[in-house]
This record gives C-alpha cells, sequence and structure tokens, in this order.
C-alpha cells in the first residue's frame, strides 16, 4: 500500500513540475517500497518452511521488515523535503533549515540495517534449508 501511495505523490510530483520529473528520492522510495514488498512475501514463505522455533522466525522476521520499512521513510522524507539528492553524502542534511545529523548516526544505521536484514534473512533461510535437508523424500534421494 505503501508503495501505491507513493506512486500516487511521484505522479503529482511529475505532473507539477516544470521537468516533468519526481524529485529522486520519492522515485526511490517508490521503487524500493515495491521491492521490499514483493521481497516481504519470499520472506514469509521462507518463514513458513524454516525448522526454527516460531518466537525466532518471527523476531527474525520482524527485525528484517523493520529494517525494510525504515529506508523507505528515509527515502520519502527526503523526497518531500528535496533536500538531499545523495543522503550519504556529508554533511547529512535532513530539511532545509539546516538540521545536521552527525556522520556515525548514518553509518550505525547503515550497519544495522546490513546487519539486520542479511541476519534476519540469513536465519530464516538457514531454517528453511534444515526443513528441506530432513525431508524424507529429498533425503532419500540424495542417498
Amino acid at each position: 500500500m505503501i508503495g501505491l501511495l507513493l506512486g500516487t505523490v511521484k505522479y503529482h510530483q511529475i505532473h507539477t513540475s516544470e521537468t516533468f520529473t519526481a524529485h529522486p528520492y520519492v522515485s526511490t522510495a517508490h521503487r524500493a517500497s515495491l521491492m521490499y514488498g514483493f521481497a516481504s512475501f519470499q520472506l514469509a514463505g521462507i518463514a513458513l518452511l524454516s525448522a526454527w522455533s516460531e518466537k525466532t522466525n518471527v523476531l527474525a522476521t520482524a527485525v528484517t521488515q523493520i529494517f525494510f520499512v525504515l529506508p523507505v521513510i528515509a527515502y520519502a522524507i527526503h523526497g518531500f523535503l528535496k533536500d538531499t539528492t545523495n543522503q550519504l553524502k556529508v554533511p547529512h542534511k535532513l530539511g532545509n533549515k539546516g538540521v545536521i545529523l552527525p556522520p556515525f548516526l548514518i553509518k550505525l544505521f547503515m550497519w544495522s540495517l546490513i546487519g539486520a536484514e542479511i541476519g534476519g534473512c540469513g536465519i530464516l533461510c538457514a531454517g528453511m534449508i534444515k526443513t528441506i535437508a530432513t525431508l524424507p523424500a529429498i533425503t532419500a534421494m540424495a542417498v
């Protein structure tokens, strides 16, 4: 739903722009939300096949989902504020009123994102592999 709503914002920006373009971060937020939406369905399927406990699967899925949503929110904010076309460029501006975010905060977020997405997905994939490896038909075929 977020992707669809961002598509509407993107269309509005294109329609009202002198150059007939949306802000790059509105376009990025739109594309990312659609791709993360698809990835979320894939993640759900992997979680269903995971051999780990329900608590482990829910935690791994939730952490991954949170870090799917946070970048989209950041992209959308930059796109609405039109404050930057490169959020990783120093200084890290937020808005046009001179709010500068400390570089360590951006690095912390990026490393957290990397760890959460790879870690959460990796846990679920390992659980799915464990499930598949223990299936009798697959085991029998391997012998």
